[in-house]
């Protein structure tokens, strides 16, 4: 019979401890943590190596996954997709791109809400395009081929150099379409407007003729005026 009651005793009181904690996590208390989480951000950082460094790793290039504002009231599981890494408990880590991860932010045992699933973010890591830093790619950065993100892991140098001669052709044929444009429009406009024109112009020049005449006849005016004051 004691022995029920005892345990019944540790029962209930185990009861009210738990009871006591989780009353201890007030919403006040849980929307603050959801607030500073809100602050955490991820973002990478584009690493590219020298022909050494790739001797000795084998990547050309990388990114760094960095994770901040990470404060003490937190700790961040951060989940690889494709990668070969599948699973990251660590503040920053190392990608060699084309992944994405999920990263689950949750509270740690100093807070008064433990060891909670506070918030998940999503972050894509880019693939990186290793020819668009090639002197051919100066002025077609608008072009797949010469973007920083395309993914070019499966293209040659001989299909490179074509994709290049593709947008040289294009940027050609652009400003030959722009010289037709701007003639069109001058030839539109000449032809909406060739009455106006010749008339303004024709205006202009009745004007400017009698103006010139006015000086002139003032002018000679004038001398006839100072010769009749001398004599």
């Amino acid at each position: 019979m004691k022995k029920k009651v005892l345990l019944v005793f540790i029962a209930l009181f185990l009861l009210f401890i738990k009871i006591d904690v989780n009353a201890a996590c007030t919403n006040e208390d849980l929307e603050a943590l959801k607030l500073e989480a809100y602050n955490i951000k991820a973002s990478t950082s584009l690493i590219l190596y020298d022909e050494e460094e790739v001797k000795m790793g084998g990547y050309r290039y990388g990114y760094d996954l960095l994770i901040s504002n990470v404060t003490d009231n937190f700790y961040v599981e951060m989940f690889g997709k494709g990668d070969e890494n599948n699973e990251i408990i660590v503040q920053n880590a190392f990608s060699s791109g084309g992944y994405s991860y999920e990263l689950n932010i949750y509270t740690n045992n100093k807070t008064k809400c433990p060891n909670r699933l506070i918030r998940n973010l999503h972050l894509d890591v880019p693939v990186y395009n290793t020819y668009s830093t090639r002197d051919e790619c100066a002025n077609y950065k608008k072009y797949p081929i010469c973007k920083e993100n395309t993914n070019t892991e499966n293209i040659s140098e001989e299909q490179f150099l074509s994709e290049i001669k593709k947008a040289e052709a294009k940027e050609k044929e652009i400003r030959e379409s722009n010289k037709t444009t701007i003639y069109e429009k001058i030839s539109s406009f000449w032809d909406e407007n060739k009455n106006v024109i010749i008339f303004s112009i024709i205006a202009i020049v009745i004007v400017a003729i009698i103006i010139a005449v006015f000086i002139i006849i003032k002018n000679k005016n004038k001398v006839k005026i100072d010769l009749g004051g001398e004599l």
